[in-house]
């Protein structure tokens, strides 16, 4: 797969994003990243994007549906 996401069409984005959110782990020991260092993540990838917003963009349902799961998943196991 291309490293370069920048060129990447919203959808396919989208695919990778989703999947992202879903394997994403800290490079420590294989945990996780607090609830705070995935909004740090996204947030920084949303701004380094100019044509597309990752965050409220209708195409980006699916992977922001994976990332608020994930999220939600991660607030229940404090």
């Amino acid at each position: 797969m291309d490293i370069n996401f920048e060129s990447y069409t919203a959808a396919t984005l989208n695919d990778v994003l989703r999947l992202f959110y879903a394997s994403v782990q800290s490079t420590k020991e294989g945990g996780e990243y607090s609830v705070a260092s995935l909004r740090s993540q996204r947030a920084g990838i949303n701004h380094h994007l100019s044509d597309v917003n990752i965050i409220s963009d209708t195409v980006f349902k699916t992977s922001n549906a994976v990332f608020k799961a994930i999220l939600k998943r991660y607030s229940l196991e404090i």
